[in-house]
């Protein structure tokens, strides 16, 4: 997957846009929005979107980038194969469909200034139901991994 892909993803789970959208992630239109969605055009603007990378002394505090530009480096530089920054991994279960919990770091506020920036995501696949946690910090989002571990087993032991 490449960046583009990647960015087209992040927007797209956020409900700004449908995936079925076209998007050009340079001269994003804002028009282009549904009349569902939760974020309305007039309180998102592309140039206030603000991207983060991680870095201080132990490399886990979330740092605004100043441009795009810096940001798009970095995140090249620290995502692994599979396009994403992980923080934790846990495989759960063994045979039949084990669960995969996975926490990333997004590189971006999900809450759109919303709120207390979100750029942690927590997410079981493999699930039966939709689980997504979001958080603000490295260590909320820790916990949010032992947390949804603990869902996953309970859901794995239920299933055998």
């Amino acid at each position: 997957m490449g960046l583009k892909d990647y960015l087209i993803d992040i927007v797209s789970a956020t409900g700004i846009i449908d995936n079925e959208d076209p998007i050009d992630i340079i001269g994003f239109d804002y028009q282009k929005y549904s009349e569902n969605k939760r974020w309305r055009a007039e309180r998102l603007s592309w140039p206030e979107m603000v991207w983060y990378k991680l870095g201080g002394p132990d490399g886990r505090m979330a740092i605004p980038c100043k441009t795009l530009l810096e940001w798009t480096e970095w995140y090249t530089a620290a995502a692994k194969d599979d396009g994403e920054v992980v923080i934790a991994f846990t495989l759960i279960g063994t045979g039949g469909k084990p669960l995969t919990v996975k926490t990333t770091f997004l590189g971006l506020d999900t809450e759109f200034g919303g709120g207390k920036p979100r750029m942690f995501e927590t997410r079981i696949w493999g699930y039966h139901e939709y689980y997504r946690r979001r958080r603000t910090v490295w260590s909320e989002a820790l916990r949010a991994h032992a947390a949804a571990c603990e869902v996953a087993k309970r859901s794995v032991q239920a299933a055998a």
